[in-house]
């Protein structure tokens, strides 16, 4: 004998609705938390930031420095920045999607 299981999606319209357009604005809001936790010494760095989001997949990624640089400042070498910068950012991301859904729902 077969199992069957029957349930309804409506009660998840609104839940769907509010995913659409997440990826971007999750993105462009940890994108500007990167930026503006960078550590700034003639700014390069803080300007080389750039994001791109493509079907709700967000890329951030530094355009000014070699990586071995960027993993350097990553580690903490800068006392502007003394925990790095993307990490702690990218730990607040639960956080930055709670706040999207709340404001969405």
């Amino acid at each position: 004998m077969a199992s069957k299981v029957t349930y309804s999606t409506g009660g998840l319209d609104a839940l769907i609705d509010s995913a659409e357009g997440m990826g971007e604005a999750v993105t462009k809001e940890l994108f500007e938390l990167i930026v503006k936790t960078s550590p700034v010494d003639e700014g390069d760095y803080r300007d080389g930031w750039r994001m791109e989001v493509d079907q709700d997949v967000g890329l951030i990624y530094n355009t000014d420095l070699p990586i071995e640089k960027l993993r350097v400042l990553e580690e903490g070498s800068s006392n502007q920045a003394p925990r790095g910068v993307v990490r702690p950012a990218v730990q607040q991301l639960p956080d930055i999607i709670e706040d999207y859904v709340r404001k969405t729902s």
